[in-house]
Parts: C-alpha cells; sequence; structure tokens
C-alpha cells in the first residue's frame, strides 16, 4: 500500500544504509484516536525522544495526511497524502556536521546539488558549514508546544525545470543562540525525490503511475485536473483501506467531503460524467491492486451524491442565479453549477497550460 514501488523502496534503504548509526523508528498509525484525526508529520510519537533524550538518532518513514480538504492547485508539489522520511538527532550539539552528512545523501540519490536556506539571524550557527548556503531575512519558527525553546526551520531546495523545488526541510529544536547548539528533525518528501531521479516536470508523470496518467490524458485533460484527480484517488482510496467509510459526523465527514469535491470538480472542471470518474477510479484501483470494496464504496457514495443533487435542483422553482449563495448554502448546490468558477492563481511554480 502507499503506492510505492521499488525505486521508492530503495531511496528509504540508500538513506538507512548510510546512517546506520540511526535507530529505525516504526511507522504511526495513520488513523489516529485524537483530534487531528490522522498522523500528518513523522514528528508525532517521534516528540518523546526530543524531550526525553532516550535515544542519540532516529530515522523514520511515515504515510502522512495533511489538510485532507484543502489543496492548493497552482502548486504541484502539493499533496493531501504522501510518504515522508524523517532523519533526526536527540543530541544537544551543533549540527551543521549532521545536516552536511544528510545533505550528500539526498544529493547524491536525485543526483543534483542541493542548497539549504538559512534566517540570517542564525547565520552564526553555519560558521562552519561546508556547502551551498542561501541566507534570507525570513524566518519561519515551528510552534512544538511540548519541546521547550525556539525551533527554526531550514527549506532544502534544488534547482529543476527552471523551479526551485524543495525536497525537505531542516528544523533545528530547541536552538540556543549563544551556544550554538540545538537539536535535529528533518522531514524529505518521497514523491518529489522520485520525481527529480526520473527526470520528469510533474509528480504524476512519474512510471509509477504511468498507466493512470495516460489514461486521464486521453480525455485531453490539462495537468492540474490530471493532478486533482490522482491526488484525490490516493487519498479515498488509502481512506477506505484504513476502513474509515462516508459518515456525517466525525472522520467519516473529512472523507464524505473530499468524494463530493472531486464530483463536484470532475463534473465541471474536468467535464467528465459520473459513470467516467467511477471507470478512471476503477481502473485506479485495479493498477494498483486495491480491495474492491473501496470500488463499491466509491460508486455508491458518487451516485448518492449525483441523485441527491439533481433531487434538490428539481425541486427549486424559478431559481435565480443571482441568489447562487442561497442556494449552495441552503441545498448544497454548487456554485459551479450557476456558472461561477474558481480562479487557478499563477505562482512562482504553477501547472503551465499547454
Amino acid at each position: 500500500m502507499f503506492f510505492e514501488n521499488r525505486d521508492d523502496i530503495h531511496i528509504f534503504e540508500r538513506i538507512v544504509s548510510q546512517l546506520k548509526n540511526h535507530t529505525i523508528l516504526p511507522s504511526s498509525n495513520l488513523v489516529r484516536n485524537d483530534e487531528s484525526y490522522f498522523t500528518f508529520s513523522p514528528f508525532q510519537d517521534t516528540e518523546q525522544f526530543f524531550i526525553k533524550k532516550s535515544l542519540n538518532s532516529g530515522i523514520k518513514k511515515q504515510f502522512c495526511v495533511r489538510y485532507i480538504n484543502k489543496l492548493d492547485l497552482t502548486n504541484p508539489l502539493c499533496l493531501n497524502s504522501q510518504l515522508t522520511i524523517t532523519i533526526q538527532n536527540y543530541n544537544r550539539i551543533n549540527q551543521v556536521s549532521e545536516m552536511e552528512k544528510i545533505i550528500k545523501i539526498i544529493s547524491k540519490i536525485i543526483n543534483k546539488s542541493l542548497i539549504i536556506e538559512v534566517p540570517v539571524s542564525i547565520k552564526e550557527y553555519f560558521h562552519n558549514f561546508n556547502g551551498s548556503i542561501r541566507y534570507t531575512s525570513d524566518v519561519k519558527k515551528a510552534s512544538l508546544p511540548d519541546v521547550e525553546g525556539e525551533h527554526y526551520y531550514l527549506r532544502l531546495y534544488t534547482d529543476y525545470y527552471d523551479e526551485k523545488i524543495v525536497v525537505g526541510n531542516f528544523l533545528l529544536v530547541d536552538f540556543n543562540k549563544e551556544t550554538n547548539i540545538s537539536q535535529l528533525d528533518s522531514i524529505f518528501f518521497q514523491e518529489r525525490i522520485g520525481m527529480i531521479q526520473e527526470n520528469v516536470e510533474y509528480i504524476f508523470q512519474r512510471k509509477k503511475y504511468h498507466y493512470c496518467y495516460q489514461l486521464l490524458k486521453s480525455k485531453q485533460l490539462e495537468e492540474i485536473n490530471i493532478h486533482r484527480l490522482l491526488n484525490d484517488f490516493i487519498t479515498i482510496s488509502t481512506l477506505f483501506e484504513n476502513n474509515i467509510l462516508p459518515t456525517a459526523k466525525g472522520i467519516g465527514s473529512e472523507l464524505s467531503r473530499k468524494i463530493k469535491d472531486l464530483f463536484i470538480y470532475s463534473k465541471y472542471y474536468c467535464n467528465l460524467s459520473s459513470d467516467e470518474l467511477i471507470y478512471f477510479y476503477n481502473e485506479f484501483l485495479k493498477y494498483f491492486k486495491i480491495a474492491k470494496h473501496s470500488e463499491r464504496l466509491f460508486s455508491d457514495k458518487i451516485n448518492k451524491i449525483k441523485v441527491g443533487l439533481k433531487n434538490n435542483i428539481n425541486s427549486i422553482k424559478n431559481m435565480n442565479s443571482l441568489d447562487w449563495e442561497y442556494y449552495h448554502n441552503t441545498y448544497g448546490i454548487p456554485k459551479e453549477y450557476f456558472g461561477i468558477m474558481d480562479q487557478i492563481s499563477i505562482t512562482d511554480y504553477n501547472f503551465r497550460r499547454a
């Protein structure tokens, strides 16, 4: 599960083989029994080691679900769910040499040089750093309620297809400016590393998605729409596989909303019928050998949404499009039905139009 191919597995194996002193930590369950619902960061369940310092260092692979119903479609790197790798050092030391070692490992895997972006306010910490570094006035701090001190984010990126691609972030935990020591957390995004390894422009152009990508491409869909559909297929099928069902409340309500939003997006932005959407989802499941119950659950929910929307529209006489907000809020009729479409703004890294 979690949509790994052999190349993905090899990425983690290469990192582990070169960090022999790091303890391999178990992955956390994706579904949690707390208010966050899902494991959204590999840092979760490792926090204790920063506090108790019962280990020297650790490495962990973790599938994460983050912001399930929020997706920045101006950013081809944005995914609701993905595999991540964290490399951590719990000793309170200057972590420069540790970061250099990790950067060299990742750089060899993607065969590209990496640049670390550091707030100029902590420049002294990197006095002995041997590598490409860019100082910035932009300071990003993390909030770790149970861990004392200040915590600084550092971006790690490479130039790729004329863009700056962030492959991971370091976090200096409990940073002390006077002594220049800290602990070290990090996160690396396996899909981005794999994308660069394969020298493709977008994540879903990777070899492991080729069949599904070409299937959607046959409908003349733009990259942005292929990204949205495959992103949602991965997230929805993952939740089904973790025994989460669409419900009106609780964790299942997040899944219900996700499926409804996908139905609306595929209909109004991709010009796909509900039957086509179900067909593409089912082909995706077959390709990745995902259990058939996910197929039934998805088609049942899509058909229920379709019938419910049709009944709501038919029940309203003389609908005035000027009052679309009322119909949207009262009857759940999507704004797109009235021709009001989301506009995708242009950012530094966007889906290029053909």
